[in-house]
C-alpha cells in the first residue's frame, strides 16, 4: 500500500512538472471553466504521535492528491474540490489513515445582495491535546455569508455557520453539533477603513450538554494604521451551559484580530488573537485565549523562510473541567523554495510544549518534515 502511494505521488508530481506552463490543467468555455490538480508528499518524524505525557514517536509519511474545478460565468460562480489524503506511521501501522475531503461553494458577487454559500465534508485523523489522544472524525459543515447595502455608507453582513463532528471513538470523544449566526452593521469610514458592530448567537450540542452563547462586539477592518492592515474586534460574551439538567453560566471578554504589518518588501509580520468560549471534544466548556505571531521573510527570489510562535491558554470550566488549566506554546520554523513554477519544497521544524496542572495532560512534542508539493 505504502509503495503504491509513493509511486502514484511520484508519477503525478513528475507529470505535473513536465507539463507545459499554464494557469490551469484544463480550460474550456473560453476560459470560464478551469480545472487544476495538486499533489503533495511529506516525509518526517513525530516525537509524540498521541500528544501524551509519555511520548511515543514515529517516522511519518503523508501523501495527498486533489482536483479543483471552478466556473466563472453568469450570476453565480461555482467552485468544487476533492482531495484524498494518506498517512503512514512507521512505528504505529494501526494509525495509518486514508482521509477524503470535499468542498462545494457558490458565490454571487454582483447585484444588491451578494454573498456565498459553501458546503464541506472531510475525514480527519490528528492528535487532540485536550483528550491527549488521536481523534478520528468526520466533519460536515455549511456556511452562508451575505452582504446587503443600506446606502453609500452603511451595509449589513450576516454569517451563518453549521458544523457537525462525528467521532469514531465514542468512549473518549463526544460528537458535537454547532450553529452560529452573527449579524453586523458596517459603516464605511473611507475607502480604506470600515467600522462594525453586531450580535452573534451560538448553539452547540452534544449527547449530554447544550450550550447557548451570546456576544456583542465592535471592531474595524481595513487599513488601521500606516502599513498595518486587517481586522480587529472585541466585546463581551455570555455562555449558558446545561449538562444533564444542571445549569451553569459564564461570562467573559471576547476578542478577534487578524493583523498584517508589512515592514519592508522582504519582511512581513502577521498576528492572530482570539478569545472566546468553546466546547472540547470531551464535552467540556472551554474559555480559550490564543495569540500567534508570524514573521515571513523573502530571502531571495525563490527562497522563503518564516517563523511562527503561538501561545494558547485553555481553562476547562465547570464540574467536568475539574479546574484543569493548559498553556500550550508552539513554535514553527519553515524554509521553502520554488523549484519551478509548479514545484515547491519546504523544510519545517515544530516544537510544542503543553503546561498543565493535570499531570497526565502535560507533554512535549517535536516534528521535523520535508515536503514536496506540485500544482497545475
Amino acid at each position: 500500500m505504502r509503495d503504491r502511494c509513493r509511486l502514484y505521488a511520484s508519477l503525478l508530481i513528475l507529470w505535473i512538472a513536465a507539463s507545459p506552463r499554464a494557469r490551469a490543467l484544463l480550460t474550456f468555455n473560453d476560459g470560464k471553466d478551469l480545472v487544476s490538480v495538486n499533489a503533495d508528499y511529506t516525509y518526517g518524524y513525530d516525537s509524540n504521535v498521541f500528544t501524551q505525557n509519555v511520548a511515543r514517536g514515529s517516522s511519518t509519511e503523508t501523501y495527498s492528491f486533489g482536483a479543483n474545478y471552478s466556473r466563472r460565468a453568469g450570476l453565480i460562480a461555482v467552485s468544487a474540490a476533492a482531495d484524498l489524503n494518506f498517512g503512514n506511521f512507521g512505528q504505529f501501522a494501526s494509525q495509518d489513515y486514508v482521509d477524503p475531503s470535499y468542498t462545494l461553494s457558490f458565490t454571487k458577487g454582483t447585484g444588491r445582495t451578494t454573498g456565498s454559500l459553501a458546503f464541506s465534508a472531510q475525514r480527519t485523523d490528528q492528535p487532540d491535546p485536550d483528550a491527549n489522544d488521536r481523534a478520528i472524525a468526520w466533519n460536515y459543515g455549511a456556511a452562508l455569508n451575505l452582504k446587503y447595502p443600506v446606502n453609500d455608507r452603511y451595509y449589513f453582513t450576516n454569517t451563518t455557520d453549521y458544523n457537525n463532528i462525528l467521532y469514531t471513538n465514542r468512549t473518549l470523544f463526544t460528537n458535537l453539533g454547532s450553529l452560529t449566526d452573527g449579524i453586523d452593521l458596517n459603516y464605511i469610514f473611507d475607502s480604506k477603513l470600515n467600522f462594525n458592530g453586531g450580535y452573534t448567537f451560538g448553539l452547540s450540542q452534544t449527547d449530554n450538554t447544550t450550550d447557548y452563547d451570546h456576544s456583542l462586539t465592535f471592531g474595524a477592518n481595513g487599513s488601521l494604521l500606516p502599513k498595518l492592515t486587517g481586522s480587529i474586534s472585541g466585546g463581551y460574551e455570555e455562555r449558558h451551559s446545561d449538562y444533564a439538567g444542571t445549569a451553569a453560566n459564564y461570562g467573559s471578554l471576547t476578542a478577534n484580530a487578524a493583523l498584517s504589518w508589512r515592514y519592508s518588501h522582504l519582511l512581513t509580520f502577521t498576528t492572530d488573537i482570539n478569545k472566546g468560549f468553546g466546547t472540547s471534544s470531551t464535552d467540556v466548556s472551554l474559555d480559550t485565549t490564543s495569540v500567534s505571531l508570524d514573521a515571513d521573510v523573502n530571502v531571495f527570489h525563490r527562497l522563503r523562510t518564516s517563523f511562527i510562535t503561538s501561545l494558547t491558554g485553555t481553562d476547562f470550566l465547570g464540574a467536568l473541567g475539574a479546574g484543569r488549566r493548559d498553556r500550550l506554546w508552539q513554535s514553527v520554523a519553515n524554509l521553502g523554495t520554488s523549484v519551478t513554477t509548479h514545484i515547491q519544497v519546504n523544510l519545517a521544524y515544530a516544537y510544542m510544549i503543553n503546561y498543565s496542572n493535570v499531570g497526565d495532560a502535560a507533554f512535549t512534542r517535536q516534528t521535523l518534515s520535508l515536503a514536496l508539493s506540485a500544482s497545475y
